[in-house]
C-alpha cells in the first residue's frame, strides 16, 4: 500500500498543473473548470438552438372588380405593393356587329417576377405546381389573358400565377389565385376580375406549391378544396 501511494504521489508531482494529490485530495485547476463549463454551455445552446422552419403564409382575399380597374397585392403585408393585377376592356366593332376587347395583366414591382409560359404571357397554373428558381420569371408587365368576343360569347380563365419577390434583398416564392370572366352580347357586356387569395414562403429560396396554404413544401400533399380553381 505504501509503495502504491508513493508511486501515485510521484505521478501527481509530475502533473502539478493538473492536480495535487497530497493527503489523497485532488485539486483541479480553475482554468480547466472554466473551459469545461463554457464547453458544456455551448453544447447545450447548440442542442436547443431553434432551426429556421419553412412556413407558408396564406391570405384569403376574395375581391372582385367589375369593368376596368386594378387590385394591389402585398404578399407579406409590409405596406409595399409587390404586384398589381389590372383589367381593361372596351366595346368595339366586329364587322357590322359589336364586340368586346380587353386584357388582364399583372405587373411586378422592380426586382419581382411572374412565371411565364412564353414571352410575356403568364403561365396560368393548376394546383400543386412547384414555384422555385427553376421556373422562368418575367420581370415586367405580364399578360394573364386577352379576349376578343365578337357578337356574342364568354371567356373564362382561372388558376394560379407563380410569383417571386424580394424581402430585404432575398428572393421568396409565392402564388396568387385569380379568376377572370368576360362576356358580350347585344344587351350586356362585362368583365369580372377576382383575386381569390395569395401565399408566400417565409424562407428565402424555399419552393412553394401553387395552392399550398400551410406547412412546408414536402407536407403539401393535398390542396384545400376552397382554393382549387
Amino acid at each position: 500500500t505504501i509503495a502504491a501511494s508513493a508511486a501515485f504521489g510521484a505521478k501527481c508531482t509530475h502533473m502539478q498543473r493538473i492536480c495535487d494529490c497530497g493527503g489523497g485530495k485532488m485539486k483541479t485547476n480553475r482554468g480547466t473548470i472554466a473551459a469545461i463549463v463554457v464547453g458544456a454551455l455551448l453544447m447545450s445552446l447548440l442542442a436547443f438552438a431553434p432551426h429556421a422552419a419553412a412556413e407558408v403564409v396564406y391570405t384569403p382575399v376574395n375581391v372582385t372588380i367589375s369593368g376596368n380597374g386594378s387590385i394591389k397585392i402585398d404578399l407579406n403585408h409590409d405596406g409595399i405593393t409587390d404586384f398589381v393585377l389590372r383589367s381593361v376592356s372596351q366595346v368595339t366593332v366586329c364587322g357590322n356587329r359589336g364586340g368586346l376587347i380587353g386584357s388582364t395583366t399583372i405587373t411586378p414591382t422592380a426586382g419581382d417576377g411572374v412565371v411565364v409560359s412564353h414571352l410575356d404571357f403568364a403561365a396560368v397554373l393548376g394546383s400543386g405546381i412547384p414555384i422555385d428558381a427553376r421556373a422562368t420569371f418575367y420581370n415586367a408587365r405580364t399578360v394573364v389573358t386577352q379576349f376578343f368576343i365578337c357578337s356574342f360569347g364568354s371567356q373564362h380563365v382561372a388558376g394560379y400565377l407563380g410569383l417571386e419577390f424580394q424581402i430585404n434583398g432575398q428572393t421568396h416564392y409565392g402564388w396568387a389565385q385569380v379568376s377572370i370572366d368576360a362576356h358580350y352580347d347585344f344587351q350586356h357586356n362585362w368583365v369580372h376580375t377576382a383575386l381569390i387569395g395569395f401565399a408566400y414562403e417565409t424562407i428565402p429560396g424555399q419552393a412553394i406549391k401553387t395552392g399550398q396554404t400551410s406547412g412546408n413544401f414536402d407536407d403539401a400533399r393535398s390542396i384545400p378544396e376552397s382554393v382549387l380553381p
